[in-house]
C-alpha cells in the first residue's frame, strides 16, 4: 500500500498541485487517482519549512483496494523534501530532486509492503516527474516562517509633520546638490524633478508645475507657459507632455526636507470614525493610516510598515516606535471586513502578518551560466568605505554593490547575481559561493540589501541563485513586514550621481495584494508630485529597480521617471512580487516561467489522476504522523486502530502566533488540525482573490486612497 500511495502522490502533485484561479476557484483536494489495483486518494500536502530554495513537508494519503468498501480503506502519511525553482510572476514553484524521507501508517493500520521497498519505488518513480506548487497555497500553509534579523534597524522616528491643508513634501538627500544639465540647473539629490531656468525654479507634478524664485518658495502655479527647455527636460525624464492646467486652483504648500521626514496631511481638521467594536478610531480624511486608542487617547501612525505612538497629532509631538508584538490587543480585533483591514498585516500574530512574512522568505530563483561575466564601472577610481566592525569595504562610487575583502578579493552583486574578481577594474565572473562576511552586512551599510541574494548550488556549467524581497528593501520586523532599514543613506554626487534607497519621505505603503508602493502626494485631488526611482542596481531612491543613473557628462543617460503611485514589486498590478524582471537583465539567465496552465507528467510511472475533487473531507496529518479528518459539527476525528476516534473540540478562538525574537525562526500557531484547516481556507481565499482588484493600500505618507 505504501508503494502505491507514494508513487501516486507525486503523480498527482505533478499534475494537480498547481491549479490557478482560471482553472479552479476551489481547492482540488482531496484527489482520487485510479490505480490498477484500486483507488488512491491524496490529501492536500502540508509544507513545513522553506530554507533558501529547499522545501520540506508532509501529506496524508489513502488506498481503497478494488471491490472493497470504505471500511477497508488504508491510511498513511509521508514526508518529503524538494528543491524549488520559483516563478514569482506567475505564483508558481516547480520542484526537483524530490526525496521521500519518511513513511508511516497509524498504529493498528493495515499494511501491504514494507517501507524500504516503498521508498525505493518512489525514488525511482519521481526522477522524471515535475511538481508545480501554487505559491498562494504555499504562503498560507507554510508552518515555519523566519523573521530576518532586524536588531540593527534604525528605530529612531523620522521628523513627523502634521498639516490640515494641501501640502507636498520634497525630499533632498542633504543640502541641495545642483548640477548643470542641458543648460538647466538641476537638483540631483532628490527623487523629485527640480530645475532652475532663467532665475526661476520649477517643480514638476504629475499633472502640472509649480514655480518659485528660490527653493525656499513660496511656490505658485505658473501664470505663463513653462519654458521650452524645462518642458523638454521633463519629457526626456519621462513625464507626459499633455497635462491639465491648474492655475486657477490654490497651489499646495511645499516643504523641502533634507533629513528623514514624513508628512501627514488631513483634509481639514482630523476626523475619526469607530473601527469594529469602537476600541480604536480611524482617521477618515487622511491618506496615512492614523488611529486612536480610545482607552488611552494615544495616537498611532503607520509609516513604512512601522507603528509610531504619541500623545497628540502636532509637529512637536514626541513619537516613539512601537513593536508590532507590543501593540494594544484592540489592533488584532480590527475586522477583516473593515476599511482598515489592510493594517492587520502590520499586527503580529494575524494571518495577514504571517502570510506577509512567509511571502518575504520565498525567493525568485534563476539558473545562471558559469560563462556569464560583467565589468564594473566607477565614477573615477574606486572609493572604498569600511563597513563598521567588519573587514569588508564597499565602493561608494559605483552603481553596483562592490566589495573588497582581505587579500584583495573583490565581489559584486548585480541584478540578483553574485560575481567575483581579483581586479575591480577587470572582468567579474559568476561566483559559486558567497563569503560569510557578505551575508552579515549590517543594516546601516547602504548595501545591506544584497545579503538577501543567495547562491544555492553550482555545476561546471551553471550556478543556481535567488533573491528574497529583502533585496528590494522589504524586510521582516517582529513578525510583520516593513520597508527600508530606517537608516538614512547618503548617495554619491560626483560627475555621475548614484542615489541610495530611502525609507522616509516617499510614502512607502504595503497592501497584501499589491505589495509595496510609493506615493508622494497632497491632501486633495488637484496636485501630487512626480518622483523618480533613481537607478542603481542595488538601490535607487526606493527598491532595486533602476538601471540608469544621472550622468552629468552625458545628459542622454538621465533617469528621472514619473508617476505618483509606483509599485515597487513590479508585479502584475494586483499581486505582490519581488520584481522578477531583474533576472531578465542577466544575459543567459534561465529563470522559471510557468505560463502554461496545463501540467504535463513526464514518464509513465503512475496513472493520470482525475481532476474532479473527491467527495470525502480533506485529511490532515500532524508532525507525529497522526491523521485526522474534520466532522460536520466543527470537530475532528483521529485515525486510530483502523477506525476514527472523536477528539475534543478546539477553543472558539484559535491560538495566536507566539512572540519570537526577530532573528530566530518563527512558527505559526501550533500545527493543530484546526489551524491547518484555517490556513488551507486562507490559501483558497488567496487563490480566488488572485485576479481580483487590489484593495486600498495602507500605511504611510500619502499612500493609497483617502478614507472619506
Amino acid at each position: 500500500m505504501r508503494t502505491i500511495i507514494v508513487i501516486a502522490f507525486f503523480a498527482v502533485l505533478n499534475l494537480c498541485l498547481r491549479l490557478h484561479a482560471d482553472e479552479a476557484q476551489i481547492s482540488p483536494w482531496p484527489l482520487d487517482i485510479p490505480h490498477q489495483k484500486g483507488v488512491i486518494t491524496l490529501y492536500q500536502p502540508q509544507p513545513e519549512k522553506l530554507e533558501g530554495n529547499v522545501l520540506t513537508g508532509r501529506a496524508a494519503a489513502s488506498y481503497l483496494p478494488s471491490g472493497k468498501s470504505e471500511d477497508d480503506r488504508i491510511f498513511g502519511a509521508l514526508w518529503f523534501t524538494a528543491i524549488l525553482d520559483i516563478d514569482r510572476v506567475n505564483d508558481v514553484a516547480k520542484a526537483r530532486n524530490m526525496t521521500i524521507t519518511k513513511l508511516v501508517t497509524p498504529k493498528g493500520e493495515k499494511t501491504v509492503d514494507d517501507g524500504a521497498e516503498a521508498k525505493k519505488a518512489i525514488q525511482d518513480a519521481v526522477i522524471a516527474l515535475n511538481m508545480e506548487i501554487d505559491l498562494d497555497r504555499l504562503i498560507a500553509t507554510l508552518e515555519e516562517v523566519s523573521g530576518p534579523g532586524s536588531s540593527d534597524f534604525n528605530s529612531t522616528p523620522p521628523r513627523i509633520l502634521i498639516r490640515q491643508e494641501p501640502t507636498v513634501l520634497v525630499v533632498l538627500d542633504g543640502e541641495a546638490q545642483i548640477r548643470e544639465i542641458d543648460g538647466l540647473k538641476r537638483v540631483v539629490n532628490s527623487p523629485a524633478f527640480l530645475v532652475e531656468a532663467g532665475g526661476q525654479w520649477w517643480l514638476r507634478g504629475d499633472r502640472d508645475w509649480l514655480t518659485a524664485n528660490s527653493l525656499d518658495g513660496p511656490w505658485t502655479f505658473p501664470k505663463n507657459s513653462v519654458p521650452t527647455t524645462v518642458a523638454d527636460a521633463a519629457k526626456k525624464a519621462g513625464f507626459p507632455t499633455s497635462i491639465a492646467g491648474l492655475s486657477d486652483a490654490k497651489p499646495p504648500a511645499v516643504i523641502i526636507a533634507t533629513d528623514a521626514t514624513e508628512l501627514i496631511v488631513f483634509t481639514g481638521k482630523p476626523s475619526f470614525e469607530p473601527i469594529g467594536d469602537g476600541a480604536l478610531l480611524g482617521a477618515k480624511n487622511c491618506d496615512t493610516t492614523a488611529l486612536v486608542e480610545v482607552a488611552t487617547g494615544k495616537q498611532f501612525l503607520l509609516l513604512a510598515g512601522r507603528w509610531y505612538r504619541a500623545d497628540k497629532l502636532t509637529d512637536d509631538a514626541s513619537w516613539e516606535l512601537v513593536k508590532p508584538t507590543e501593540l494594544p490587543e484592540a489592533f488584532k480585533s480590527i475586522p477583516t471586513s473593515s476599511d482598515y483591514s489592510d493594517v492587520r498585516a502590520h499586527v503580529a500574530g494575524t494571518p495577514e502578518a504571517d502570510e506577509a512574512i512567509a511571502q518575504q522568505q520565498i525567493p525568485q530563483t534563476a539558473r545562471i551560466p558559469r560563462s556569464s561575466s560583467i565589468t564594473v564601472a566607477f565614477d573615477g577610481e574606486p572609493k572604498w568605505v569600511k563597513v563598521s566592525k567588519m573587514e569588508v569595504e564597499y565602493a561608494e562610487n559605483s552603481a553596483d554593490a562592490v566589495f573588497r575583502l582581505p587579500g584583495d578579493m573583490f565581489y559584486a552583486c548585480r541584478d540578483g547575481v553574485w560575481y567575483e574578481s581579483k581586479d575591480p577594474n577587470g572582468k567579474f565572473i559568476v561566483a559559486t559561493s558567497v563569503p560569510e562576511a557578505l551575508r552579515r552586512l549590517p543594516a546601516d551599510c547602504p548595501c545591506h540589501n544584497v545579503t538577501y541574494v543567495q547562491v544555492y548550488e553550482s555545476t561546471t556549467e551553471y550556478v543556481w541563485c535567488g533573491y528574497t524581497p529583502g533585496y528590494m528593501g522589504w524586510y521582516g520586523y517582529y513578525g510583520c513586514p516593513v520597508y527600508g532599514t530606517g537608516w538614512w543613506y547618503h548617495g554619491w554626487y560626483g560627475p555621475i550621481v548614484y542615489p541610495r534607497p530611502c525609507t522616509w519621505g516617499v510614502g512607502i505603503h504595503y497592501n497584501p495584494w499589491s505589495g509595496w508602493g510609493v506615493h508622494v502626494g497632497v491632501s486633495g485631488p488637484h496636485w501630487s508630485i512626480g518622483i523618480s526611482s533613481g537607478g542603481v542596481h542595488h538601490g535607487g531612491w526606493y527598491g532595486c529597480g533602476g538601471v540608469n543613473n544621472i550622468n552629468i557628462d552625458n545628459s542622454t543617460n538621465i533617469n528621472i521617471g514619473n508617476g505618483n503611485n509606483n509599485n515597487i514589486g513590479n508585479g502584475k498590478g494586483h499581486r505582490p512580487s519581488t520584481r522578477p524582471a531583474i533576472y531578465d537583465r542577466v544575459p543567459g539567465a534561465d529563470q522559471p516561467k510557468f505560463q502554461d496552465a496545463g501540467n504535463r507528467l513526464r514518464g509513465e510511472t503512475a496513472a493520470r489522476p482525475t481532476t474532479k475533487p473527491a467527495t470525502r473531507e480533506n485529511l490532515a496529518v500532524d508532525r507525529d504522523g497522526n491523521i485526522a479528518r474534520p466532522t460536520t459539527d466543527g470537530g475532528w476525528q483521529t485515525r486510530e486502530s483502523g477506525g476514527w476516534k472523536d477528539q475534543p473540540k478546539p477553543a472558539a478562538k484559535p491560538a495566536e502566533r507566539p512572540t519570537a525574537k526577530p532573528t530566530t525562526p518563527t512558527t505559526r500557531p501550533a500545527p493543530s488540525f484546526q489551524n491547518t484547516q484555517q490556513q488551507r481556507s486562507r490559501g483558497e481565499q488567496r487563490v480566488q482573490q488572485r485576479s481580483m482588484p487590489a484593495s486600498r493600500p495602507s500605511g504611510g505618507g500619502g499612500g493609497g486612497g483617502r478614507r472619506r
